[in-house]
């Protein structure tokens, strides 16, 4: 039933369809063509390029120093402020207890002083010593020579024969004067003691025993020898007089020809341990001031009286504002391109058009790593060839380097140039079809690269 009034449904709706009036065909709306878009093209050229570095720079004094002082310390007294004009070797500033360094200072003069007097007392006092030393040695060798004559005289006789002889001959004779007395003494030796003869006797007899005596003892010791205890104590002088004519002569020698170079090498250590404490001392008192190196300008200043400060940490800044150069900070890359001499053109934003001319005067040293160059000079120097140019000290430069130039060359624009997995191409078109040119390139610029191979002048290149 249901199926029965669905299709009375759909049949009353086709006639009613049927009945209806025809309308006039629908013409569709036009769509816009759209527009393809044309790729730029380039043509190959001939003519120079130029490979120019161009750096960002600051207008800064040749000479310029940061100060500090050389220890820790409480400031004293700051004499300059900043911006003013200083002379060189004017005080700038000082810490305090200055009068303790210089008690140091003048004691360390005193003993320089002392040690310089005793060296030129060796030189001046060097006659006198060798003439003392002279005298020392003749007389070493005066008493050597003789107890040598004394010692060669103990291996010999004491008398000679004859001396012998004639000393047995005045004992001899003492003997018989000594017997003729005693005789005359017996004949008046009980005659009472107040007797002119019995007197006469005595005094004759003990003159006798004395001659007797005097005469034995001579003959005695000329018959005798040195003993053996008395040879090995002549022996032992002997050798000690020995030492000292050496030591005589070795110290004449020494001294012969001018100060004894051992006393003047102790002289002259002292004298430069003395200049060392100096020199010490001296170093000390100047840490605690600071003192302008150069006839300059006050550009930067961190001081103020009662401050406490670090030792080696910069608090003043020095310029000299007459003499200008441009200090520029490259990369490692763009470093490494230039060199000592180089000329350059510099551009200043306060004078538009107008094209200054310099060189580049330093270059930083160059360090094995990263930290060793910390602390040091990484900056590149350009000096003005016209040092009267008026310039201002910061104002912002613009230097440009030419690092090199080649004519008559054929080069296209960096935008035409295709690189792809390292290689360089270009699409140009050849008739109805497109081909893909590879290329040698040469020198690059910002705007030029030289093509050495792979396109002839005049060629058109299809952009990216």
């Amino acid at each position: 039933m249901k199926n029965k009034t669905f299709l009375l449904l759909v049949l009353l709706a086709l006639g009613l369809a049927a009945c209806a009036p025809q309308s006039a065909p629908s013409i569709p709306t036009p769509l816009p063509t759209s527009m393809v878009a044309q790729k730029p093209t380039y043509t190959v050229q001939r003519g120079t390029v130029a490979k120019v570095l161009e750096l960002r720079g600051r207008v800064s004094a040749v000479m310029q120093e940061d100060l500090f002082f050389g220890t820790n310390g409480v400031v004293d007294d700051v004499l300059v402020s900043r911006g003013d004009t200083v002379e060189a070797g004017q005080v700038l500033a000082h810490l305090t207890e200055r009068a303790a360094y210089e008690v140091t200072l003048a004691d360390a003069r005193l003993e320089l002083i002392k040690a310089q007097k005793a060296l030129d007392a060796l030189t001046e006092e060097a006659e006198l010593r060798s003439a003392e030393a002279l005298v020392d040695m003749l007389g070493a060798k005066s008493a050597l020579d003789k107890a040598k004559k004394e010692r060669a005289g103990l291996e010999l006789p004491r008398a000679s024969e004859i001396t012998l002889l004639k000393a047995e001959a005045i004992y001899a004779m003492a003997e018989l004067n000594l017997k003729e007395a005693r005789k005359q003494w017996t004949e008046v030796a009980r005659l009472r003691a107040i007797n002119p003869e019995r007197f006469a006797a005595l005094t004759n007899l003990s003159s006798a025993i004395q001659e007797r005596d005097r005469a034995l003892a001579n003959l005695n010791w000329y018959r005798g020898h040195a003993t053996e205890e008395y040879i090995t104590a002549i022996d032992a002088d002997l050798a000690l007089l020995e030492v000292k004519h050496q030591e005589a002569v070795v110290k004449y020698n020494r001294l012969k020809d001018g100060p004894d170079p051992y006393d003047v090498a102790l002289a002259e250590a002292s004298l430069a341990r003395a200049q060392v404490t100096l020199d010490k001392a001296q170093v000390n008192l100047d840490s605690l001031t600071i003192t302008a190196p150069f006839d300059g300008e006050v550009l930067s200043l961190a001081l103020t009286p009662g401050m406490q400060v670090t030792a080696f940490k910069t608090v003043l800044t020095l310029v000299d504002p007459a003499g200008l150069e441009i200090t520029l900070l490259p990369t490692s890359s763009e470093l490494a391109e230039i060199s000592v001499g180089q000329p350059t053109l510099i551009r200043l934003p306060n004078r538009p058009g107008q094209e200054l001319t310099g060189v580049v005067r330093h270059l930083p040293l160059p360090t094995s790593n990263t930290s060793a160059g910390q602390g040091t000079d990484q900056s590149v120097r350009v000096s003005f060839d016209d040092s009267s140019t008026l310039l201002t000290m910061g104002e912002v430069a613009t230097v440009i380097i030419q690092l090199e130039e080649r004519d008559n060359v054929l080069w296209i624009p960096p935008a035409a140039l295709r690189t792809f997995q390292g290689r360089d191409f270009v699409i140009i078109q050849d008739g109805d079809v497109q081909r893909r040119v590879d290329l040698r390139l040469g020198l690059k610029s910002q705007d030029r690269i030289e093509v050495l191979e792979g396109l002839g002048e005049g060629q058109v290149i299809l952009g990216p």
